[in-house]
């Protein structure tokens, strides 16, 4: 669970940073990749690597590589509003949520009916029983 909390800080945290303003296009660069640093999703992703078994490590992986591309999006000047970054950003979202359902098969516990990371307006991600 901290690993999914780690992922979501360094979104948020790299969503605000980029709205902010800045002087330069570098200032903002910097922000957003201080911002991404600064989560401490690097060292989640090694304790994961070490503890989680391999189809969860698989997936956490592949979420974090979700994160890297909106912070190299962000970090190049695009904007939440962007679909490029929306695009992008649902992608982080699938992958997040086969993360957590991997995680949670692998503590016995069921599959959530709904997908909590999906827009309450998203119907491309809502499941039906």
């Amino acid at each position: 669970m901290t690993y999914l909390s780690h992922l979501a800080r360094a979104t948020e945290s790299m969503r605000f940073a980029s709205e902010a303003a800045y002087d330069t296009p570098e200032g903002r660069r910097r922000a957003v990749r201080a911002a991404f640093s600064e989560s401490g999703l690097f060292e989640q992703r090694f304790s994961l690597t070490m503890l989680a078994p391999p189809r969860v490590v698989e997936l956490g992986v592949e979420a974090f590589r979700t994160v890297r591309t909106l912070r190299d999006l962000l970090a190049d000047g695009a904007h939440v509003t962007d679909g490029t970054f929306q695009t992008a950003q649902h992608t982080y979202y699938k992958a997040v949520q086969a993360t957590a359902s991997a995680m949670r098969q692998e503590l016995g516990i069921p599959e959530l009916p709904f997908d909590p990371l999906a827009p309450s307006h998203d119907t491309r991600t809502q499941r039906h029983p």
